[in-house]
């Protein structure tokens, strides 16, 4: 390998090592993750048709973020940034082209949410919701985020990234409370 790919490979290792500690962060201000599936199947999808999928996967991402807002804090974060809920997912299964059974997915990471949020509210929240967007199903899996979680949770949405999809974290679904983004090193 010559000089000019060897520091493009440690330039993607030391963004993705970066990428990942930032997730962390965010996940240790965080309270839940989520599984939600999609009926948007993968098996033998060419490059131009998974893009497509996975522009709809995001817009039925986009729905639910913005219902889920609207349940949690009503308009509350509109007028207080600092209660906008933390929303960062993780798009998965672009890469698996072969199995019969896969479907586009979403791992995500939920916080900031006010105490009558808890396991089964949020649960019952998502469950109403996703299933009501374009592309969501019934098949939703919640957890409390333990400290055990957290770093688990930021490994595994970062394995597609691994592999080569550097575009698997959502950052356009992505939100998170203004006192959050303050950059703290002025």
């Amino acid at each position: 390998m010559n000089s000019s790919g060897l520091q493009s490979k440690q330039l993607q290792r030391r963004s993705i090592e970066q990428e990942v500690e930032y997730l962390a962060n965010i996940a240790s201000h965080s309270q839940f993750a989520a599984t939600l599936q999609t009926s948007l199947q993968t098996r033998n999808v060419g490059k131009k048709r998974m893009e497509q999928l996975t522009d709809q996967a995001r817009r039925s991402l986009h729905q639910l973020r913005m219902r889920f807002n609207r349940a949690t804090t009503g308009d509350r974060c509109r007028t207080n940034p600092n209660l906008t809920p933390i929303f960062i997912a993780s798009l998965e299964g672009s890469l698996n082209t072969y199995d019969r059974n896969r479907t586009l997915h979403f791992h995500a990471v939920i916080g900031n949410l006010q105490e009558e949020f808890d396991l089964a509210r949020v649960e019952h929240v998502l469950r109403e919701i996703w299933p009501a967007t374009d592309y969501g199903v019934d098949d939703i899996v919640v957890k409390p985020l333990t400290d055990e979680r957290r770093r688990g949770w930021t490994d595994y949405i970062s394995k597609e990234r691994m592999q080569g999809n550097f575009d698997c974290v959502d950052y356009h679904n992505a939100q998170l409370p203004q006192y959050l983004c303050v950059d703290r090193s002025r």
